[in-house]
């Protein structure tokens, strides 16, 4: 995704985001998960870390019979 708003007020570039996580992310499933966020490099292709979030995975478990 590209987060390139460029408004003065700050909360005109706020975006939410929503992650789907598919049935791969279960394997991670209690263990710590690093979310990295970068930009590009101007003028090229290439990108560099801007900032990274370390969380812990808790995904529960659910079953289509659940009332």
């Amino acid at each position: 995704m590209t987060f390139d708003l460029t408004s003065d007020n700050p909360r005109e570039r706020e975006l939410q985001v929503r992650f789907v996580l598919t049935l791969k992310a279960d394997e991670a499933n209690g263990r710590e998960v690093v979310l990295r966020l970068e930009e590009k490099h101007s003028g090229t292709s290439h990108y560099k870390e801007y900032k990274s979030l370390r969380y812990l995975m808790r995904r529960s478990f659910t079953s289509d019979f659940d009332f």
